[in-house]
């Protein structure tokens, strides 16, 4: 298994403003896309809003977040996933793998589904990678010689692709919720555990609420629970006054970010603990 950082930018040893990266970059619309299995295509629309043409290149894995002891969320990715992980990258294909987009155009890439015949009913579930990279620019070195330099810069935009056959479902559970101060800041953990036979896409609300019904801080994380897992919110600790409070946690299958279609329904879970936040330290 491997690390897979989203939006990653190979930049090699040198420094590039953010400019010069949303220069190399396409847009990648919709965040989600969902196959089904009578249908078996998706697509996804490429953008350029640059002034330069970007080449692009479309790739598949399998990977799903993860969290690290700190409860910070990255992708873990399987080169070769078990049988028993739902991976669909391996029978999914993206036409076209490459293409060239030209300043303010669009290309679109669709998806084309060839499953087992023998797949079971559940949701299967794979990352869509594009790579987008520019021509080399040059660089202009600082000493009196004024030799320049080329350096290429390649923009990874990682989005999620669900193939669903049959009747899925999906709803998640909340545990050991708890909060620590660490130096200037409230850390919140729960661990949440997904069950049903599809992922669990929703948003994740905390708020910290004192003993006259006022709110006076939250929190809010669109999430995606594929396996179990343990994230951590932070709060600096300036935004809640000394005090006791109950931390509220609520988790629903609704998204800011992606049509309610896209996502598999499910009750909504709510979960509280008490919570003493100290005085500041002088």
């Amino acid at each position: 298994m491997k690390r897979f950082a989203l939006a990653l930018a190979l930049l090699g040893p040198a420094a590039v403003s953010p400019a010069v990266l949303h220069g190399q970059s396409v847009t990648v619309a919709p965040p989600v896309v969902v196959i089904d299995h009578r249908s078996r295509g998706g697509s996804i629309d490429l953008y350029n809003p640059s002034s330069v043409p970007v080449e692009v290149s479309v790739s598949l894995l399998y990977c799903y977040p993860v969290p690290d002891s700190l409860g910070n969320v990255d992708l873990n990715t399987m080169d070769k996933p078990p049988a028993t992980e739902p991976s669909a990258a391996g029978w999914i294909d993206a036409y076209p793998r490459r293409a060239t987009v030209l300043p303010g155009q669009k290309q679109t890439v669709r998806f084309l589904a060839r499953p087992p015949a023998d797949l079971a009913d559940r949701e299967y579930w794979s990352r869509i990678v594009v790579s987008s990279k520019a021509a080399a620019l040059a660089l202009a070195t600082p000493d009196t010689t004024k030799i320049t330099a080329s350096l290429n810069v390649e923009i990874r935009t990682i989005t999620t692709l669900l193939y669903r056959k049959g009747t899925v479902s999906s709803s998640v559970t909340t545990s050991n919720l708890r909060t620590a101060v660490h130096g200037d800041s409230l850390i919140t953990r729960v661990k949440l555990d997904p069950h049903g036979n599809a992922a669990w896409l929703g948003t994740l609300t905390g708020k910290f609420v004192g003993s006259d019904g006022k709110t006076v801080a939250e929190f809010e994380r669109p999430m995606g629970v594929y396996h179990a897992v343990d994230p951590s919110f932070i709060l600096p600790l300036d935004s809640i006054p000394p005090g006791r409070y109950r931390l509220h946690v609520e988790l629903k299958s609704e998204r800011r970010d992606l049509p309610r279609s896209t996502l598999v329904q499910s009750p909504a879970v709510r979960d509280f603990i008490e919570v003493a936040v100290p005085p500041r330290r002088p």
